[in-house]
Formats: C-alpha cells, structure tokens, sequence
C-alpha cells in the first residue's frame, strides 16, 4: 500500500488552505465591526460556504445553502422566544426574594434552571439538525425527522447526573448525548428543507 493509496483512502479531506480563508476572515471581520456585530451572522455563513467548499467527504464535495438572513432570523427568535421570557422571570425572581419569600425564590430558580438546562438541549440539537439541513452531498440533503423536544430531556437527564457526580460522570453524558444526536441525524434523497 503506497502513501498516496493511503491519502486517498480517507473518508473526509479538507483542501483548503490559511491563505485562501485569510481574505475572507479579514473582511468577516472588518464588516462585522463596521456594523457593530450585526454582519456576524452573514460572516457564520460565508465561512460555512468556504469550509464546506473545500470539504471532501469520500468522493464528493460538501455544499453550504445557508444564509446570514436565516442565522439572524433565527437568532431573533431564540432572543424573542426564549433569552427575553427568561430574563423577564429572573427579574420575578429578584422581586420574590426581595419581598422575603425565599423559598419561592429558590423553586422558582430550580424550575429556571431545569427549564435552562432542557432548552440548552433542544437548542444543541436544533442547531445540529439546521447545520445538516443545509449541507448537501451528492446534491442530497442532511437534517432530522426529530424536533429535539426529547433530545433536551435527556441532556436534561445527563447534566444533572453529571453534576451530582462532581462531573466524574461527565465523559459518559457527553458520549451520550453525542451519540443520541448523531443517531438521530442523516441524509436522505428527498428531504424537506427544514
């Protein structure tokens, strides 16, 4: 078996090159400083365009269909659906504890943080599943049947665990879950864009 056949073996191979992405990370940048963080986004997708580009995975490149417009609608909506509801109960909380009522304070705390942890979860997921639904290969597109509802029960489940640990039983949450999440994922000729 020579070098070359070897090289040739590998399942992934990535061709590009410092050079090459310089251009693009120099401007990602500049823009995104311009416009105050708000091309961050746009600057996500260029460079997924330039990483999946010179992505070879078995005899075929991978190819990038996301936008910077669907990141940033996207990071409204977790803003507007999620980080906005749980700052406004945080500061419910404050008032509680401040009327002297610690106990509500502190249950109303665990629920945020159980409610925290299960949609950290879902969001790892929804994100893996978005990253795939916008990946082709072979013209055929990645993605998930599943919504990740469970999926943040479970990473729930295993962060709790882990922590009554003192994380001893950290390698085996994260095992888990990785390998719940990639079980989940695939990609199938026909697929809806998600």
């Amino acid at each position: 078996m020579t070098a070359a056949t070897g090289e040739d073996a590998r399942a992934f191979e990535f061709t590009g090159t410092w050079r090459d992405y310089a251009p693009i990370a120099f401007t990602n940048l500049l823009l995104s400083i311009v416009t105050l963080g708000i091309y961050t986004f746009w600057a996500r997708a260029r460079t997924r365009r330039y990483l999946w580009g010179h992505t070879r995975f078995i005899d075929d490149r991978l190819e990038w269909t996301g936008t910077g417009k669907e990141l940033f609608v996207g990071y409204l909506l977790a803003f507007l659906v999620v980080l906005l509801p749980l700052g406004i109960v945080n500061f419910v909380v404050q008032g509680v504890l401040m009327r002297g009522h610690p106990g509500a304070a502190a249950t109303m705390t665990t629920v945020l943080t159980g409610m925290g942890f299960y949609l950290l979860g879902v969001a790892r997921f929804r994100a893996l599943r978005y990253r795939l639904s916008r990946t082709r290969w072979h013209g055929i597109r990645g993605g998930s049947d599943r919504q990740g509802f469970a999926y943040g029960v479970g990473y729930m489940i295993a962060t709790t665990v882990s922590a009554m640990t003192f994380y001893l039983m950290l390698p085996w949450s994260m095992v888990r879950m990785w390998n719940e999440r990639w079980s989940a994922m695939s990609f199938e000729i026909g697929r809806a864009h998600v």
